[in-house]
């Protein structure tokens, strides 16, 4: 079909890499004018925004979306060329995240989630079509474009083999996006979404396998119980295999080692979360035992899933984040060296009941772990945190009280603060202060 004089003269400037005269013929032209040559496809079916987007012309693609009308914005970033890419799936394609993100800012959530979902010929959408091409980073940008809840959906979206973006990560080792990922996804929906299998029934543990991707599977199974561990490890392909006979089939031996030390033995997994812990300085606590202990302890004391939690934080993308944190008018500011003190009280064991009126509480199993999650997540937020174990609600509890008050009758302030003081210093140049306590709620 021939296109328009005003469309063959906008893609001689694009081709002649003038930005400026592009942008200064698309201005002179009358809105319904502008609109028609931007839904126009030339050969492919090729729009002027996929040619601009497939060249990285970032500036180009603003002033489109600036002068379009708000109302047509979905209709121009839809269209599909001869592949069935869209605008942001050509984006995604070539690793243009700021395209992606002139994109996101510029509709509504909504209207965003709709056109993340669109899938091309092969059935890729966008964010997958990103992490074919290996452009980790835009599909890492795009990962948080949208609420958990509604990317969630994306992620188990599968192209016309079966495959989807979980599949795809663990197969190649990527392991920021699948850490993205596994985040993303509610706990109780990930066994699930591993489970999913392809055309050829490969799960994401197969996928990995057949990547020879040790890590990425652990990672995925340490986020699953011990059942759901056995059950995944047991499931056959089309071809007959288990994941761990499907490594071996390619001579990935490694993981097959791996995958089957972790079968029949989780607890080597997860003493090496514990040396994490150990390395982010959590050993600095006063823990009634150690690390390693709490783990194994907990592990038989309930076939739960038990997680300590390395968390690689980072930094926000969002535009609305970058305006709350300079808006010191509007938000309280979390910007000194150390952001706060964190108190931690964790009440694990309770005494046997004296009087039959009395409400007998068993120990909080798991309890140790729980807090050093949190004190792992404070740590890295740069709080100095302080944990106490099992006290009582006497007032000598926290050791405030002098000898010559240990009942706590006529301390003072003074005397409280030169006794022990959880967290000396000035309070004045730090943020912010959590007190946590974990018990039973009647207790």
């Amino acid at each position: 079909m021939p296109t328009s004089k005003n469309f063959d003269r906008l893609l001689k400037l694009m081709k002649e890499r003038n930005e400026d005269g592009f942008k200064q013929m698309l201005r002179s032209l009358s809105p319904s004018q502008r609109l028609d040559v931007l839904k126009e496809q030339g050969d492919q079916k090729i729009t002027l925004l996929k040619y601009a987007a497939a060249r990285g012309f970032t500036e180009i693609i603003k002033v489109v979306i600036t002068l379009l009308p708000e109302s047509e914005l979905y209709n121009i970033l839809a269209i599909q060329d001869d592949n069935g890419n869209t605008l942001l799936s050509v984006a995604a394609c070539y690793g243009s995240t700021d395209i992606v993100k002139l994109i996101a800012n510029a509709v509504p959530t909504a209207v965003l989630y709709s056109l993340i979902r669109i899938q091309n010929k092969i059935g890729d959408t966008p964010l997958r079509r990103g992490l074919v091409e290996e452009k980790t980073e835009t599909a890492k940008y795009i990962l948080e474009c949208l609420p958990a809840s509604d990317m969630s959906k994306v992620i188990s979206i599968p192209n016309n083999k079966g495959h989807t973006v979980l599949s795809r990560v663990a197969q190649f080792g990527l392991m920021d996006v699948l850490k993205l990922c596994v985040d993303i996804i509610p706990p109780a929906q990930l066994f699930s979404k591993v489970l999913v299998a392809d055309d050829d029934g490969d799960t994401a543990i197969h996928c990995a396998a057949y990547g020879n991707q040790s890590e990425a599977a652990v990672y995925l199974l340490d986020k699953l119980t011990k059942n759901q561990v056995k059950e995944i490890l047991e499931i056959r392909n089309k071809e007959g295999y288990t994941p761990i006979e499907y490594a071996k089939s390619e001579d990935h031996n490694d993981f097959a080692t791996t995958a089957n030390d972790y079968l029949n033995n989780r607890k080597i997994f997860l003493k090496g979360f514990a040396a994490t812990l150990e390395a982010n300085s959590i050993k600095k606590l006063t823990w009634p035992i150690t690390d390693e202990d709490i783990v194994e302890k907990y592990l038989n004391e309930s076939d739960v899933k038990t997680d300590i939690i390395n968390l690689p934080l980072r930094s926000s993308t969002q535009p609305n984040t970058e305006d709350m944190y300079n808006c010191k008018e509007k938000y309280y500011q979390m910007t000194s060296p150390i952001r706060g003190r964190c108190l931690i009280i964790n009440n694990r064991d309770f005494e046997v009941p004296s009087t039959p009126d009395q409400v007998k509480l068993d120990k909080r199993k798991g309890s140790d772990v729980d807090v050093a999650n949190i004190v792992n997540v404070f740590t890295q937020l740069s709080f100095i945190c302080e944990v106490h174990t099992n006290l009582t609600n006497r007032p000598d509890s926290l050791g405030f009280f002098t000898e010559d008050s240990p009942s706590g009758a006529g301390a003072t302030v003074n005397d409280i603060k030169q006794k022990s003081d959880p967290f000396p210093g000035d309070h004045l140049s730090t943020d912010d202060l959590f007190l946590l306590k974990a018990s039973f709620l009647s207790e």
